[in-house]
């Protein structure tokens, strides 16, 4: 702020390195009405010495393993924004919030396609049994048909047998 700038770029950072012990010191001004302002220290020995931007205009946290880049967003705010040593940048808390909404609604989409194929393997498990029943029912018709072919093939060879008898007796 206005009122602290001096202190906070001063006595305070001064205090912080060589009372509280801090390794790096980050500055940045946040409102994009304000001109910009984005700085860091590290220590160095008993001291400490400003950290140098790369050309990309980003800082090196080593306590942090992270860069730092100033973003623009479009409420005039810029946002010093932490990235990965691969580049990647860490989500915003409003990034974070959308990408566990998303990820919530993928679960519940997931779990929501797991009980349909659940339901739709429960309905093909009751069909499996239902035509078990039934090719249990049609192998019994065969049995009972086959019985019945054989009773009356018996009795076709009896009558036969008997026919015979009486063509020899009468002739």
């Amino acid at each position: 702020s206005d009122a602290t700038e001096k202190e906070d770029r001063g006595e305070k950072m001064r205090r912080y390195f060589l009372e509280v012990g801090i390794y790096e010191y980050f500055i940045h001004q946040p409102a994009g009405d304000r001109p910009p302002e984005f700085r860091a220290w590290r220590r160095r020995g008993e001291g400490y010495e400003e950290i140098r931007p790369d050309e990309r205009g980003a800082l090196y946290s080593e306590a942090l393993k992270l860069w730092f880049m100033v973003e623009a967003l479009p409420n005039k705010v810029r946002l010093m924004r932490p990235y990965l040593l691969d580049g990647t940048p860490l989500p915003t808390l409003e990034e974070a919030k959308a990408e566990t909404a998303e990820a919530e609604a993928k679960i519940a989409e997931v779990k929501a396609e797991a009980a349909e194929a659940k339901e739709r393997a429960a309905e093909a498990e009751v069909r499996a049994v239902e035509a078990e029943a039934r090719a249990a029912e049609v192998e019994a018709q065969y049995a009972q048909v086959r019985t019945e072919a054989a009773e009356t093939q018996t009795l076709t060879e009896a009558n036969t047998r008997r026919i015979a008898e009486l063509e020899a007796d009468i002739a």
